[in-house]
């Protein structure tokens, strides 16, 4: 007759061991895509308004110093944005100083923000991204 000993016997103790180390692994695993969405968005953003802001000043040098118009700089800078939806808002101004030629303000600012959620199991932490370009 086969004695078992609590002490002794092995049978489960992978199952155990993976049902420990399982929702910790699954916790990084995804944490780390979260984490490069985040970033990219990040990225993404900063990209759009530096290329709005560029298209704002080759606008106004080739049409002779016109304003291209909030709507079309802002739209343009929409159409640019690659990454997750984050409900981003874009401003555009030309009388913010970017810098100084011949004495006087020049330059031509695209601003960007949006709120990314982070997605912890059943909670999401919404967090704050922005991004701010100037071409002159």
């Amino acid at each position: 007759m086969r004695r078992m000993s609590l002490v002794t016997d092995q049978g489960g103790a992978a199952a155990v061991e993976f049902a420990l180390a399982a929702p910790v692994l699954a916790f990084l695993i995804f944490g780390s895509i979260n984490l490069c969405m985040a970033l990219y968005s990040v990225v993404t953003i900063q990209s759009a308004v530096e290329q709005a802001a560029r298209y704002a000043s080759a606008y106004t040098s080739a049409h002779g110093g016109a304003d291209p118009g909030s709507t079309a700089v802002t739209s343009y800078a929409e159409t640019q944005y690659a990454g997750p939806n984050i409900g981003a808002t874009y401003t555009y101004s030309d009388s913010d100083s970017c810098a100084t030629y011949n004495g006087s303000s020049v330059g031509h600012r695209v601003t960007a923000s949006g709120r990314y959620k982070l997605f912890f199991g059943v909670e999401a932490v919404s967090v704050p991204i922005s991004a701010t370009a100037c071409f002159a």
